[in-house]
């Protein structure tokens, strides 16, 4: 569903000369939450998760869960702000839930990489997710609980 997304979306920024921002999230510390509270609580965490991700995209966007506990979205943009915007918001909804996990409550933060570009004819999104994970791994380098954006590489 999210390459078939993704490609009209392409498409649809080429016609109209838009860029398109692909970012990763990758839930920092994850495998702590299923090793101290078991999978099935690991599982509710990532469930609320997704939750807040579709809450903070709108409905033309592409969001999906890639794989573990990783998770992808593309937005069609006009500026570079517009992705900082986005990513700004989606930082301090992460920020700002909670999660019941047994009798405790706990909090994840996310690291995001989102490679931002003018859709060029040989853009794809291979080259749009390996340049956004490069970018996510560089916000963990920093120190996780951020974003970082930048061109395709």
């Amino acid at each position: 569903f999210f390459s078939v997304h993704l490609s009209k979306q392409l498409a649809a920024a080429k016609r109209r000369n838009e860029m398109i921002a692909m970012g990763l999230i990758d839930i920092d510390n994850f495998k702590q939450i299923n090793d101290n509270y078991g999978h099935s609580k690991g599982d509710d965490v990532l469930k609320g998760f997704a939750e807040i991700i579709n809450d903070v995209f709108r409905h033309e966007d592409a969001i999906c869960r890639y794989g573990g506990e990783e998770f992808t979205f593309s937005i069609i943009i006009h500026h570079i702000e517009q992705a900082e915007q986005a990513c700004e918001r989606l930082m301090q909804a992460i920020r700002a839930t909670r999660y019941n996990v047994g009798d405790t409550t706990v909090s994840v933060t996310a690291s995001i990489g989102v490679c931002v570009t003018h859709c060029q004819a040989d853009t794809d999104e291979h080259i749009l997710y390996r340049s956004a994970d490069n970018l996510m791994y560089k916000a963990k380098q920093q120190g996780k609980d951020r974003y970082y954006i930048g061109d395709v590489e």
